[in-house]
């Protein structure tokens, strides 16, 4: 009988400790948020650079000038659903987005970020659609979805901020109709704390054999913003998570391993006075890297469906 009970203690205390662990990871990344994340420029971001667009675009949609839910729409909604659901809105793009190609009827948005949920109500109201799209404050790890509601949940660079990635991806299988669509689109790269040296050996050599010129630093750095407690923090279980408990419909890895990379550590200016090829030559070295499948790619669109 003490053994029993000085076990159920140890386990009542473990399971205190994680759920305190969790609420204090959870506050300080909506600070972080709603202090306004990591504040990069938006052209030190890779999927925000022309060329680098097209490359994602054909990655995923086999077109460089088909963007990723244009090719989604098409292909698994020609004509609208009635309900979707995004967790980890932000500002609200991908909602209005969605919405504005005929995806959806109605969209609920759900952030555990009160200014981005706020930003997002704004953007709704001003785009005319407040009566359409709908946002609520929740904390996602904690997230509790109500049973067979949504015909579409998506996750948009959002899933990877998530630590409790098999009770999320559980809670989104309870919500979906059946036949109900996931769609991702992520960084399934290593987790925060899974990093080795050959995660990143062929971004350093390409680095390494860049002009100085057109760099910004002077040693390449991982491109996480590692000061957000809950970045990347189970990164690399969403995949394998989203396999478990959905049929995939498709997996289109995108790269990132040279390009998501070196962005963040390249002079824009320099960058864009280059008259000697070598942001489409960093392109083609990431190209015939996932060709030869001598690297793992960081991120992905998936779509899956509840059977």
């Amino acid at each position: 009988m003490a053994f029993a009970i000085r076990d159920s203690l140890h386990s009542l205390s473990r399971r205190w400790s994680s759920f305190h662990q969790a609420r204090t990871e959870t506050e300080a990344a909506r600070r972080y948020w709603d202090d306004g994340g990591a504040g990069e420029p938006e052209d030190h971001y890779w999927g925000a650079q022309p060329l680098v667009r097209r490359a994602i675009n054909r990655r995923v949609t086999g077109d460089p000038h088909c963007w990723p839910m244009d090719w989604f729409g098409r292909r698994y909604a020609s004509s609208p659903v009635e309900l979707g659901l995004s967790v980890g809105c932000g500002a609200g793009l991908l909602e209005r987005d969605v919405v504005a190609k005929g995806i959806c009827r109605a969209l609920e948005g759900i952030d555990f970020s009160e200014e981005a949920i706020g930003e997002a109500r704004r953007g709704a109201e001003e785009a005319g659609l407040s009566h359409t799209l709908r946002y609520r404050l929740e904390d996602i790890n904690a997230l509790e979805l109500p049973a067979v509601a949504y015909d579409i949940v998506f996750f948009h660079g959002s899933l990877h901020h998530v630590r409790s990635i098999e009770r999320i991806l559980a809670q989104v299988h309870k919500s979906l109709k059946p036949r109900g669509l996931l769609y991702l689109d992520e960084y399934m790269g290593p987790s925060r704390t899974e990093w080795t040296d050959a995660d990143w050996s062929f971004a350093r050599s390409a680095f390494d054999a860049l002009p100085e010129a057109i760099k910004n630093r002077a040693e390449l750095m991982i491109p996480l913003p590692l000061d957000d407690p809950l970045e990347s923090i189970r990164s690399s279980a969403i995949r394998p998570e989203t396999a478990r408990l959905f049929r995939v419909l498709e997996d289109r890895p995108y790269g990132g391993n040279i390009l998501w990379f070196l962005f963040p550590c390249l002079d824009m200016e320099q960058l864009r006075r280059d008259t000697t090829g070598i942001l489409t030559r960093l392109i083609s070295l990431e190209d015939h890297l996932l060709e030869k499948g001598w690297v793992e790619p960081y991120f992905r669109v998936m779509v899956a469906r509840k059977e």
